[in-house]
């Protein structure tokens, strides 16, 4: 409640808008990894809550998406590759496409 004082939100409404979305954001984000996941020999860490300022103020479903770690040198040299990168973006779209089909 104190970043919504902070913000001078007080309104019930705003808030349950805010709130609201958590499920639907949870929803998008096993879509997108679902979906991610079929480019194959990626871990699957699973879909995570966070408190970031992004998500926590969003007034839709809202997601970040982790595809990897670029200190990973093998990781880093697949997105130095247009065409992985085209798969990961065509993968997360996929994703999204799903979710608002399903909603």
């Amino acid at each position: 409640d104190d970043c919504f004082m902070n913000m001078g939100i007080e309104n019930d409404i705003m808030r349950l808008q805010l709130f609201g979305n958590v499920e639907d954001s949870n929803k998008l984000a096993s879509s997108v990894q679902k979906s991610f996941l079929q480019l194959g020999e990626i871990t699957d860490r699973g879909v995570k809550d966070a408190n970031f300022a992004v998500l926590r103020n969003a007034t839709c479903p809202s997601i970040l998406v982790e595809m990897g770690f670029l200190s990973h040198a093998q990781t880093e040299d697949k997105f130095l590759t247009n065409s992985y990168c085209k798969q990961v973006a065509v993968k997360i779209a996929d994703g999204i496409a799903k979710f608002w089909k399903e909603k």
